[in-house]
């Protein structure tokens, strides 16, 4: 496994995990507006 190759992954892993962390939050957040109404 090249370094490149490898460097790749992780960073597309990282993306894929930032972007559910961030869709997770909206979520929690529209929740908890939505009990606040």
């Amino acid at each position: 496994l090249s370094d490149s190759l490898y460097h790749g992954l992780t960073a597309d892993d990282n993306y894929r995990r930032d972007r559910w962390f961030q869709l997770r939050i909206d979520e929690i957040c529209k929740t908890e507006e939505a009990r606040l109404w």
